[in-house]
């Protein structure tokens, strides 16, 4: 009887050491687990590539003139000076720029996992592209002759200008907050809890 109750007692300590060990070993697992591997994690932030998060719109009125000469008036006139007429055009662009950052070119080195942490060095934000829809450009008036080649400067003109306000209006400091909270937001839900951003 007494080895029994001996053996009774040793089955019931084992057990109450291994639901111990159990219940110890369950508070300190997280519940979410993070991504296992760096490669998968880059693969995963790859996939997004370019990720745009902030956006400039601007409508712009462009107004340029031009000189242009006459052949053979000034020696018909008998005149010394060079004849000229001026042509005119007035157009109504509407431009978009958008920043964001390009995430295509992160690679290992980039990013480091220690336990649920992850500390990852991103390229800087920046204007990813600036964009004028040549169906929405409206000539409000015109005289004279232009050339698509002309058009085609001028509009190469008014993007530089959309991005150059842009940039005035600090879209990338914006695209730089938001971009942030969304990557964090993303990785959150991946399983990491600290993660820590810098740039190259």
């Amino acid at each position: 009887m007494n080895e029994k109750r001996y053996t009774l007692v040793i089955l019931i300590t084992f057990a109450i050491v291994i639901l111990y060990y159990i219940r110890h070993t369950n508070t300190l697992t997280p519940t979410t687990n993070p991504i296992a591997t760096t490669s998968s994690m880059i693969t995963k932030i790859r996939e997004i590539k370019e990720l745009r998060t902030a956006s400039y719109i601007e409508e712009r009125v462009i107004i340029k003139e031009k000189e242009r000469g006459i052949p053979g008036l000034s020696n018909f006139l008998g005149l010394d000076k060079k004849v000229t007429l001026s042509d005119k055009i007035v157009l109504i662009v509407k431009g978009t720029a958008n920043a964001g950052i390009d995430l295509s070119t992160l690679s290992e080195t980039d990013i480091f996992v220690r336990n649920d942490s992850l500390f990852c060095q991103l390229p800087q934000y920046s204007i990813l592209e600036t964009i004028i829809n040549p169906n929405e450009i409206e000539v409000y008036s015109e005289s004279g002759d232009w050339s698509q080649n002309e058009m085609n400067q001028i509009i190469l003109e008014a993007k530089d200008s959309i991005k150059q306000n842009a940039i005035s209006q600090k879209i990338v400091e914006t695209a730089k907050n938001n971009g942030e909270k969304q990557l964090s937001d993303l990785l959150k839900v991946a399983g990491y809890s600290t993660i820590v951003f810098s740039y190259k």
